[in-house]
């Protein structure tokens, strides 16, 4: 409530945020070679698709607690981008990029992003975080309103000779068993730094 009076009050000149992949991630549907269909539980599935955004029938209760509040931390980085396009500032979300499948879910073709997008204002960029210091390709969407030199700040800020990594993000690591997806939650020190200098940088142009 707070955080809501102060976007209406213009107060707040910039946002970034990213809703949680988890329950939209593409690596939902790389299930591991030699997983018998009995050991499924084992292996986190889709909950989502792109007809049905909002969560596929048959969810356990557990999958559904799971879809609402990702859908919740969704809506909520909607409504601050709707707040910042009402009152003013600037905004920036990162979530991964679309999948080449079209029928698996994406916040980026979702209606209300498509809406969106629709303002002249209203942009979405793809990056790929391996230039900025990132261990895999890992393809990123960026939702930007009111920051017209959001590509040009961002690309000036690459990691100096970034070298194109070949691993990939799907399955477990080998040595610890943790999901390779766990560790690139957290942005590398460089894409950070370019994040937070398009907002300064906009601020400038402003």
């Amino acid at each position: 409530k707070q955080l809501a009076n102060l976007y209406r009050s213009g107060r707040v000149s910039a946002t970034i945020c990213g809703s949680p992949c988890e329950t939209f991630s593409a690596a939902r549907h790389h299930k591991p070679e030699g997983m018998n269909d009995s050991d499924t539980w084992k292996w986190p599935r889709p909950l989502r698709s792109s007809a049905r955004f909002l969560g596929l029938h048959g969810l356990t209760f557990r999958e559904l607690r799971q879809v609402t509040q990702g859908s919740e931390f969704f809506f909520q980085g909607l409504l601050a981008a709707v707040w910042t396009l009402q009152y003013g500032g600037i905004y920036l979300s990162e979530h991964p990029w679309k999948p080449e499948d079209e029928q698996k879910v994406s916040i980026w073709t979702s209606p209300w992003v498509q809406l969106l997008l629709q303002l002249p204002q209203v942009k979405l960029h793809r990056v790929c975080q391996w230039r900025w210091g990132a261990a895999v390709t890992k393809p990123t969407g960026i939702l930007a309103i009111n920051c017209s030199s959001f590509a040009t700040s961002m690309y000036k800020r690459q990691t100096p000779n970034a070298v194109k990594p070949n691993k990939v993000a799907i399955g477990r690591d080998e040595v610890t068993g943790e999901f390779r997806t766990a560790v690139l939650k957290e942005y590398p020190a460089d894409f950070s730094n370019a994040l937070a200098g398009v907002i300064a940088d906009q601020f400038m142009v402003a």
